[in-house]
């Protein structure tokens, strides 16, 4: 179960959604969520990996001390996570599912727990080159005493639907670990 808000611009996102397609970045009209902007944010893919942001609303600026456009996502997460963060954004691209990913936002020495959804945006090709978020705090923000957060770390990934979302998992050859 998610956070309200995150449901509510997750059901925005399924709404506009028709036919089974993506929704076209095109008919996004920000004024339907407009309490939601300030944590809203949209990445744009350049390629394969490579996510930047487009736009990102006040409380995420906020939140890292400084945002861009044109700045990459992926540095905003912890070096460990960075991997599983790219192929999760790698995936919502290809499958055209949203996730949310339950994060913990460091300043050290405090920290805050976030919700992080990622849902696809097409283009009018139909091709998924966008990426729509929302950054949902499950905590007070003066938790981090105005402190900006480092780094992003990984806590869960899940399906929006609630599923969990498949996982990196580790193997064992002839008693050998190999992946």
């Amino acid at each position: 179960m998610h956070h309200s808000k995150t449901a509510d611009l997750l059901a925005y996102w399924r709404g506009l959604s028709r036919d089974g397609l993506v929704p076209a970045r095109a008919d996004l009209d920000p004024m339907a969520f407009r309490e939601l902007l300030p944590q809203v944010l949209v990445l744009g893919r350049q390629a394969p990996g490579d996510y930047r942001f487009r736009l990102a609303g006040s409380i995420v600026e906020d939140l890292h001390g400084h945002i861009r456009r044109g700045d990459a996502a992926l540095p905003l997460w912890g070096e460990d996570d960075r991997v599983q963060i790219k192929a999760v954004l790698e995936a919502v691209t290809r499958r055209c599912e949203p996730v949310v990913i339950t994060a913990v936002g460091e300043a050290a020495p405090f920290s805050i727990t976030l919700e992080i959804l990622f849902a696809p945006l097409a283009n009018k090709d139909g091709e998924v080159d966008r990426l729509l978020g929302l950054y949902q705090p499950l905590a007070p923000l003066a938790r981090l005493h105005e402190r900006s957060i480092e780094r992003l770390s990984v806590m869960r990934i899940a399906k929006a639907s609630g599923d969990d979302a498949p996982r990196l998992r580790l193997a064992a050859v002839s008693g050998r670990l190999v992946g």
